[in-house]
């Protein structure tokens, strides 16, 4: 298995000379050929491509608006003897098809209001979106494998007291959007047939912190 293409753009943030660069380079494509062998295991070449960018804006003194997002085109340049889906008779090559479970769109918006009250007490509220893009579920991009899209809306509403203490209440899929995290074939026990199996994402999810720092 080969990786080619860009290294992650946080892993290269630090680098200070063209000789450090080529050795966070080096690590990074290191450490995604190490990944990619644990998760696929011995499969085809693999070339992934992509940008990384981020950035704050402070609207008001008390509001902080923030984004990120990375593109990512990671595909096979290699793969004539893949698995093929259930139901298809082999061989098949996936030469030029994404990697499976690599979205190529994601972002993250966060909106962040922050004031202090009369008696110290410090009041904040914030609110993330988040969007995957959609992936195929399985290693063999089978078409009942594909996972569609999705966005997700977390917020969270809480105070900071005397410099040591917080507490707050947040909720993690504020929508309750129903999605899947992992979706590929399943056999049917005694039977040809084959269906699909997969995992649901985490629901709507309500919560409260308290937080104590000396």
């Amino acid at each position: 298995m080969r990786v080619g293409g860009l290294a992650p753009a946080l892993v290269l943030a630090d680098a200070q000379t063209p000789e450090q660069l080529a050795a966070q380079v080096s690590e990074a494509e290191a450490a995604l050929r190490a990944l990619l062998r644990q998760v696929h295991g011995e499969v085809g070449d693999i070339r992934a491509r992509g940008v990384e960018v981020e950035g704050d804006w402070r609207v008001t003194g008390n509001l902080i608006l923030s984004a990120n997002g990375s593109y990512n085109d990671a595909h096979y340049t290699a793969y004539p003897n893949a698995p093929c889906p259930a139901g298809v008779a082999a061989p098949c090559n996936l030469t030029g098809r994404p990697v499976y479970q690599a979205p190529r769109w994601v972002g993250n918006l966060t909106a962040r209001y922050d004031t202090e009250l009369n008696n110290g007490a410090k009041p904040f509220a914030l609110v993330q979106y988040t969007y995957r893009s959609g992936v195929f579920g399985s290693v063999d991009d089978a078409a009942y494998s594909r996972i569609e899209g999705y966005s997700l809306v977390n917020a969270r509403i809480g105070a900071r007291f005397g410099g040591h203490y917080e507490a707050s209440i947040w909720v993690n899929n504020l929508f309750d959007k129903v999605y899947l995290q992992t979706l590929g074939a399943a056999s049917i026990p005694g039977a040809g047939a084959f269906g699909t199996t997969g995992q649901l994402g985490t629901p709507q999810t309500w919560g409260v912190t308290l937080r104590a720092e000396y």
